[in-house]
């Protein structure tokens, strides 16, 4: 049997066009994985989610960047592939390739805020804090695209991989807890 790069090459692409080559097969070492391959220069600064049985990363396969997701746990391969068709199910209704990458990278992060253990229904203190921070930015951005534009493009409530997309412009809210520190003269 051929190497990866050859059944690659099998795989087919998505009608009308533009490449969706995705292919479930044994990513070196590292275990079972799900590939997109994306064109020669393709932009993959994205930044992609950590997860605990999961990689996601962007990497060159065959001399061309891929997106990668790569199962950890041997044991979970069954599971894995049904992840897998959902993702690409969802990567399909793309109507262009970074389309296609941000449905893949979203639908992975909806699945494990789905599965993710020990969730309870109060939000921590780091939660919360993340959710003052988007809330402030929501409000500063009503200010500019007003309320339905801005709510409209607040996805982080939906599990998306970004707090907030507008057309190609996507924003990650970051908080931080803020330390004051005061002197005194003695």
């Amino acid at each position: 049997m051929g190497g990866a790069a050859e059944r690659w090459s099998r795989c087919p692409t998505r009608p009308g066009g533009w490449p969706l080559r995705l292919l479930l097969d044994r990513h070196r070492s590292q275990g079972t994985g799900l590939l997109l391959q994306l064109p020669t220069g393709f932009e993959t600064g994205a930044s992609l989610p950590e997860m605990r049985n999961l990689d996601i990363v962007f990497q060159d396969v065959a001399g061309r960047p891929a997106l990668i997701i790569v199962l950890r746990d041997k044991d979970q391969r069954e599971l894995f592939e049904t992840l897998c068709r959902d993702i690409v199910q969802a990567a399909e209704l793309a109507d262009d390739l970074p389309d296609a990458v941000g449905r893949m990278i979203r639908r992975t992060m909806r699945w494990h805020h789905l599965l993710r253990s020990g969730k309870n229904s109060k939000l921590s203190v780091e939660e919360q804090r993340g959710l003052i921070g988007e809330l402030q930015f929501l409000h500063g951005l009503i200010d500019q695209l007003g309320a339905t534009a801005a709510i409209q493009a607040w996805t982080g409530p939906a599990g998306s991989a970004k707090d907030f997309e507008m057309g190609a412009v996507l924003v990650e809210v970051r908080t931080a807890e803020q330390y004051s520190t005061t002197l005194a003269a003695g």
